[in-house]
């Protein structure tokens, strides 16, 4: 058998055609030999082991982009002989691992998106305040400043809200406030 890596390449080949899109090896012949990464459309990415699966087997698994706060869905894989033609595995893996890891990886996509996005926004909503209040940048969304002469805090609580805490006002600034944002002070019903 060709090394490993050759025989990634010569898989993505395969898969390619018979998918209609690229797949392309992702690490250089001069990377370890016992592992081989080939990445596909959409962030698909599928990794090769010839030591994972134990003697003369070939472990192909679906991978994820890494994200720290978003699930990893369940791992896919297959394993196939190592005598295997490159062509025969393309099929196996386009027959037996697609269709559960690219479905997979298609929502853990999404929910990252969603992640990033809501991430983005309490930045803005945080360099907002900031602005408004005269702060200085922070670099952790998930901390908090203190304002004012009796050092409130301030903190990103979501996308949309920002939490007071510790704030000490006299009747006139309640107020002023009450004038200024009716909705704070409205009872639910």
């Amino acid at each position: 058998m060709s090394t490993l890596h050759e025989f990634a390449k010569e898989v993505a080949t395969h898969l390619g055609i018979m998918t209609r899109s690229v797949w392309e090896l992702k690490t250089e012949p001069e990377a370890e030999s016992w592992r081989a990464y080939i990445d596909g459309p959409n962030s698909s990415s599928l990794f090769f082991s010839n030591t994972w699966a134990g003697p003369g087997r070939i472990e192909v698994s679906g991978r994820y982009p890494h994200n720290n706060r978003v699930r990893t869905p369940d791992y896919y894989k297959i394993t196939v002989a190592d005598t295997r033609a490159a062509l025969e595995v393309a099929k196996e893996i386009k027959r037996r691992l697609l269709p559960e890891y690219l479905p997979a990886l298609a929502d853990f996509l999404a929910r990252d998106k969603a992640d990033k996005d809501y991430e983005n926004a309490k930045w803005k909503l945080a360099s907002g305040a900031e602005e408004l209040l005269g702060l200085s940048c922070l670099k952790d969304i998930n901390s908090f400043w203190y304002v004012g002469p009796n050092a409130a805090k301030l903190s990103v609580r979501s996308e949309e809200l920002l939490e007071l805490e510790h704030v000490q006002v006299t009747l006139a600034q309640l107020k002023k406030i009450k004038r200024a944002v009716p909705e704070l002070f409205r009872k639910e019903s």
